[in-house]
């Protein structure tokens, strides 16, 4: 999961309260709860972050984080979306909902946690989905998620051409409905990545194609 660092909207204080408020919060949003429910067939999740429970919890490798947990016996993987929502965060817009591809980690008493780093926080929104998975074997991963709700253009007449209502597919501030970008893949080498780009592209198609299909992302 790569997360950007937000803070807080002014009067949250990171309790369980003030969570499961922005829980109700994005299911009474009709464009939100839409987005939400052809994502995945789970209902939304207020879930604590445990980094504590293990040594392995960078933030930026939940998944590999679960997997190493997993096979250390602590409880199983479960795949899901971690939601940055402006109902929680500052500097988001409202009407506007992204999620990131994340794994957390079903105990052995049936609960889910968060064993990765997540800059302090004590919860956050989980919506698990058992259909998208990491492929450890072939590196293949999910790009976030994203919708512009009928909120979005309230106040912003300039950008009615932003489509609403559809799911996209992002990396950091790019976005696109073509299916085909909703997974990347990681990849050995730049030699193995270049093999796999489609003949004739332009050179800003090969450019969009290496964002979404690759997001530069390379093994270790």
């Amino acid at each position: 999961m790569d997360t950007p660092a937000y803070s807080f909207i002014n009067g949250f204080s990171d309790d369980i309260s003030d969570w499961s408020n922005a829980l109700e919060q994005v299911c009474s949003n009709s464009s939100f709860k839409r987005f939400l429910q052809v994502t995945s067939k789970s209902r939304l999740l207020v879930v604590p972050n445990r980094p504590d429970l293990t040594l392995t919890n960078d933030r930026q490798q939940c998944h590999e984080n679960c997997r190493l947990a997993q096979e250390d016996g602590l409880g199983l993987l479960v795949s899901g979306w971690y939601l940055l929502t402006g109902y929680v965060f500052d500097d988001l817009p409202g009407g506007y909902l992204r999620l990131i591809h994340h794994s957390n980690l079903i105990l052995k008493d049936g609960s889910i946690v968060n064993i990765s780093n997540d800059e302090g926080s004590k919860y956050h929104l989980f919506l698990p989905d058992d259909q998208r998975q990491f492929d450890f074997e072939n590196c293949f991963g999910y790009n976030d998620r994203m919708i512009f709700g009928d909120e979005f253009i309230v106040g912003r007449d300039y950008i009615r051409a932003v489509p609403r209502n559809k799911v996209l597919y992002a990396v950091n501030e790019e976005y696109d409905r073509d299916a085909r970008y909703e997974k990347f893949r990681i990849y050995r080498s730049e030699n193995e990545m270049f093999a796999d780009i489609p003949r004739g592209l332009s050179s800003s198609d090969m450019k969009r194609w290496i964002t979404f299909k690759t997001n530069v992302r390379f093994r270790d």
